[in-house]
């Protein structure tokens, strides 16, 4: 069962003079409170594994407004641990794609980065005068964070970032929350450049920029709101008759600082003006309309 909960007629206890003490996750066995495998110890907190609840609330809950305090691992223990009942912590069952984020990471900052077993990613080694010094701020400012940012691994192109989930307001509203990171690494992500040359954005930047917008709601300063209808503040290509929003705005504006970082020549054109009026109008036939 995805909380532990042991399966009737298909568990089995090895060891001498006593059963073995460890249960689910690695927790310990409290077998004499609620019968054989029903609670483990998490340290803080205990897990009912039959419920896949803790009769204690988490001492990290406002962390995550929108999941109740007395979850395990955001209801999601098939991809998400919680060592000891406080901080969560993402699993990838894919090494490789654990191996590409760090790299990815690694190439953002001058600091030495590093990765424990449970995906975690910490600074091995700081810089003192880095060269790249926007790069080294947003990756030191995320690993330290008493925020929690998970990178999720998507394979349908996704790249984005979001608040965790009813961590919206907070994430604009200067409490600051974690993130959920998607990204495909073998997505390939369209930008337009300040030449109005369409390219590929290289793989390290896209990173980068969903990073951007992490550390924004880590402040607790995204900007979700429209921006000025009035001036260039629409998509590059192909505008919908809706303007970006101020947060995608400032966030391509400081890719930009990432761009020039890491040697890439090409900066992103950031937005341009309305070019709805400029698409084609749709003509319905008769025989259109029929179909």
């Amino acid at each position: 069962y995805p909380f532990g909960m042991l399966t009737p007629g298909r568990n089995w206890s090895a060891g001498s003079g006593g059963d073995y003490g460890w249960g689910f996750g690695g927790h310990e066995k409290i077998d004499e409170v609620q019968g054989t495998g029903n609670v483990v110890d998490m340290g803080d907190r205990w897990l009912l594994t039959r419920l896949g609840r803790t009769p204690k609330p988490d001492s990290k809950a406002k962390k995550y407004p929108g999941i109740s305090p007395y979850t395990y691992a955001l209801n999601s223990p098939l991809i998400v641990i919680d060592p000891d009942g406080k901080v969560i912590k993402i699993i990838t069952q894919d090494p490789e794609f654990r191996g590409y984020i760090l790299n990815q990471l690694q190439k953002l900052t001058d600091e030495e980065l590093s990765i424990d077993a449970n995906g975690v990613i910490q600074i091995v080694h700081s810089a003192e005068n880095p060269s790249k010094s926007f790069g080294t701020s947003l990756i030191n400012q995320l690993v330290t964070s008493e925020n929690t940012h998970f990178i999720l691994q998507s394979t349908i192109g996704d790249n984005y970032s979001r608040p965790l989930i009813g961590g919206e307001e907070a994430a604009s509203d200067g409490r600051g929350i974690g993130t959920t990171i998607v990204i495909d690494p073998n997505s390939n992500v369209m930008v337009t450049d300040q030449d109005d040359v369409d390219r590929i954005n290289p793989k390290l930047i896209v990173l980068g920029h969903e990073l951007i917008h992490s550390s924004h709601a880590d402040n607790g300063e995204q900007e979700p709101e429209l921006a000025d209808p009035e001036g260039d503040n629409y998509p590059v290509k192909f505008g919908s008759g809706i303007p970006l929003t101020k947060e995608e705005i400032k966030t391509r504006e400081k890719e930009n600082i990432l761009r020039k970082e890491q040697g890439v020549t090409n900066l992103r054109k950031v937005s341009g003006p309305n070019k709805a009026s400029e698409l084609p109008a749709i003509e319905i036939t008769p025989e259109d309309d029929k179909k």
